[in-house]
């Protein structure tokens, strides 16, 4: 999951749920540019917020929520 800030909004009981979930890898302080791949998606472009850094994130799937 990338979170463009440093802690969750989300209420303490869904926070420590994401947080201990054994699926789910919580990346602090990312926002992402764009989704590459040809006919299906193979990476994100993904920004640090604090450092400015672009990096490459291979995913096979996307689910955006605001």
């Amino acid at each position: 999951m990338l979170h463009r800030r440093d802690k969750l909004r989300a209420s303490k009981v869904m926070a420590d749920r994401a947080m201990n979930h054994p699926k789910i890898e919580i990346l602090w302080n990312k926002v992402p540019l764009k989704a590459k791949g040809d006919s299906l998606l193979k990476s994100l472009e993904i920004q640090d917020t604090v450092t400015k850094q672009i990096s490459d994130l291979q995913v096979n799937g996307l689910f955006y929520g605001n």
